[in-house]
């Protein structure tokens, strides 16, 4: 295009064309691009060495106190179980043949305590009826000397006997007196006996140890009985069932893990920096999440910890063994849990980026 000629008081200018003003100013527009082109690679680059981490969530194991065999599992894998529902029964057989046998000893103590008390109180009973006895007995015959030594005392008066035969007669009389006065205190004595007695037949129980013999027994079967209880695995917490170990005939060892419950307490997210890496976060950064899958949806967590220390753990994303990595773990709690993430998967994490302009810098 050819250039236009301006004439202008006497003066000639000209006024370059379009085409020469564009090459004239192409520098600019080839470092705009550049600037574009950095800018773009700048962001692939932070995305390509955004950290990996875990998708964590709070697991509980069930553990057995002693050494048993299985005899029923009564969950599956994904089921939903509230705390103190019964997971799994362990066999009980040996326990429950100690258990009958303590029981047995233990009725047998009662049956001989039951028939000491009984023999007890038939003594007391025989003892009481011959008190009773005796004491109307020997009320009549004092009664009969009373009468007797009276009739004497008038004839004696009259001189009809004498004095040796009214002695003998009132002796007797008095002697009977004073045993009837006894009477009473003995049967007191022995109603007080027999009640106690009664009342120790009634209050004969399990519970009513009367030696150490059956105090220790009683103990025993109280232990037992709790040995038994302790056959049958709680779910100590709500959650889901995340594992079964053990099937019907495995034998579970005192302290092994029989189930694992994943609570429903809120997910964290596990990650590492490696030594290599110059990042750094701090307590409360915010921190962009995203699933392994371009679908997943995005998430957002807060860092919670982060390790002072360089540590070295077990590098597992390699295939070669013996391989270990440097670096500091840290941990983020999770803002809201997306529907489609599973306990678990990989993550991958990078700085929250509001803008292009602080992703430029680095903000």
């Amino acid at each position: 295009m050819a250039e236009k000629s301006i004439n202008s008081g006497g003066l000639q200018t000209f006024r370059p064309s379009v085409w020469q003003t564009w090459r004239q100013r192409w520098p600019i527009l080839i470092w705009l691009g550049i600037a574009i082109l950095a800018w773009w690679l700048y962001d692939r680059a932070g995305a390509d060495e955004a950290l990996s981490g875990i998708l964590e969530a709070p697991l509980v194991e069930v553990t057995v106190v002693d050494t048993g065999r299985v005899v029923e599992v009564l969950v599956v894998p994904g089921q939903q179980v509230a705390a103190g529902a019964a997971l799994i029964r362990v066999d009980t057989s040996l326990i429950d043949a100690e258990i009958a046998s303590t029981m047995a000893s233990l009725e047998l103590d009662r049956i001989q305590r039951e028939r000491q008390y009984a023999s007890a109180i038939q003594r007391v009973q025989a003892e009481l009826r011959d008190l009773r006895l005796r004491q109307a007995a020997d009320t009549v015959e004092a009664e009969i000397y009373r009468v007797e030594y009276q009739r004497q005392q008038r004839a004696y008066e009259q001189q009809l006997i004498t004095v040796d035969t009214i002695a003998a007669v009132k002796a007797r009389a008095e002697s009977l007196e004073k045993v009837s006065a006894l009477y009473p205190s003995a049967i007191a004595d022995a109603e007080r006996e027999l009640a106690g007695l009664l009342a120790l037949q009634a209050d004969n129980s399990e519970n009513e140890a009367s030696g150490e013999a059956v105090r220790i027994r009683t103990a025993q079967l109280a232990l037992l009985k709790q040995q038994r209880e302790q056959c049958t695995l709680y779910a100590t917490t709500s959650g889901t069932v995340a594992e079964v170990h053990v099937h019907p005939g495995s034998v579970l060892i005192a302290g092994q893990s029989a189930i694992t419950l994943l609570t429903r307490d809120p997910l964290s997210v596990y990650g590492f920096i490696p030594e290599t890496d110059q990042r750094t976060f701090r307590l409360g950064d915010s921190l962009a999440l995203q699933g392994p899958h371009a679908t997943s949806t995005p998430a957002a967590g807060t860092v919670t910890s982060i390790s002072p220390i360089i540590v070295t753990i077990p590098d597992t994303a390699s295939s070669l063994p013996n391989r270990f990595i440097r670096g500091r773990p840290f941990r983020l709690q999770l803002e809201s849990v997306p529907a489609d993430w599973t306990p678990g998967q990989s993550v991958l994490i990078s700085p929250s980026r509001s803008s292009w302009w602080t992703g430029l810098l680095g903000q």
